[in-house]
C-alpha cells in the first residue's frame, strides 16, 4: 500500500527510491505539444501525458495554481483530476505563492486533495522580495521551497534533511511534437543525472 502522508512519501519516494525531482505543471497552452493543443480543454489530457511519460523518474509534481485557473472552472476541474490522477504514488503540491494559512482547506479531500501547498512567508519591512516559500501539510511547516535555486528542503526529522530539485518549463516543454513524452523523458533523466 503506498504512502498516504507528505512525509511517508517524502521517505518513501526521495529516501528510499532516491527520487529527487518535482516536476513543476504549469499549463500554458502556446506553450503545449501541438498534439495536446487539439483538445478543446488541454489542461487534463496535458497532465494525464506528463504523469504517463515521467511517473517512474520523478518523486512527484508541483501545480502551479494560477495557470490551472486561466481556463476557470474547467482548469479547476482538470487540477483537481490531474492530482487525482497522480495519486498516492507520488507528492503533489499545489503551488500558488498563497498568503495565509487557510489556503490550507484547499489540501482537504472535497477541495483539490494535493499533500502539501506554498505559503509566502510574512514579508517584512527588511525583505525586498519573497525567494523562499513553505510548503505546509495539514497546517504543520514541512520544509522550504526556494524559489531562486528551484529546491525544496524537507527535514524528516532532526538529523535528516532531503533535498528535492525542481524541474521547469526548460524541462517540462521540451518537445513540441508527436514525440513530445520521449523528449520529455529523455530531458527528465538528463535532469535527474544533472541532480544527483
Amino acid at each position: 500500500m503506498p504512502p498516504n502522508n507528505f512525509f511517508d512519501k517524502v521517505q518513501h519516494l526521495v529516501v528510499e527510491q532516491e527520487l529527487t525531482t518535482l516536476l513543476f505543471i504549469n499549463p500554458t497552452i502556446e506553450k503545449m505539444p501541438l498534439p495536446i493543443r487539439r483538445f478543446d480543454d488541454p489542461f487534463l489530457p496535458f497532465g494525464k501525458a506528463v504523469i504517463n511519460a515521467t511517473g517512474d523518474l520523478v518523486c512527484g509534481y508541483m501545480f502551479n495554481f494560477v495557470d490551472y485557473l486561466a481556463l476557470g472552472a474547467a482548469g479547476a476541474v482538470a487540477l483537481e483530476r490531474t492530482i487525482a490522477y497522480a495519486g498516492n504514488n507520488h507528492l503533489t503540491i499545489l503551488h500558488g505563492a498563497f498568503s495565509h494559512i487557510n489556503y490550507i482547506r484547499f489540501l482537504d479531500v472535497t477541495a483539490f486533495n494535493a499533500d502539501a501547498i506554498t505559503i509566502i512567508p510574512e514579508i517584512t519591512k527588511n525583505t525586498s522580495s519573497v525567494s523562499q516559500q513553505v510548503i505546509t501539510v495539514d497546517g504543520q511547516l514541512s520544509g522550504i521551497y526556494n524559489t531562486e535555486t528551484k529546491r525544496i528542503d524537507v527535514g524528516l526529522d532532526h538529523t535528516t534533511n532531503v533535498q528535492i530539485n525542481v524541474a521547469g518549463d526548460d524541462v517540462l516543454y521540451a518537445g513540441f511534437g508527436e514525440d513530445f513524452s520521449e523528449v520529455l523523458r529523455n530531458r527528465v533523466g538528463e535532469f535527474n543525472a544533472r541532480h544527483h
